[in-house]
């Protein structure tokens, strides 16, 4: 038969918090590194969508 106590409740309840803890950290670590990798390619991708609208501009006063 199991026997539960208090300290052992204290100790689970512990360990959860630690847990979770953890996971919110390694979640927001990985999220936050995500978000820098997409702002870091930002200016590229404006660049690149400014150089086909300008070749579009161009293109249509050629045309």
């Amino acid at each position: 038969m199991t026997h539960f106590s208090a300290g052992g409740l204290l100790l689970a309840v512990v360990v959860a918090v630690l847990k979770l803890l953890i996971g919110v950290l390694v979640i927001a670590l990985f999220e936050n590194s995500m978000a820098r990798l997409r702002f870091v390619e930002t200016s590229r991708i404006t660049w690149a969508g400014f150089g086909f609208a300008f070749l579009a501009f161009v293109s249509l006063l050629v045309a």
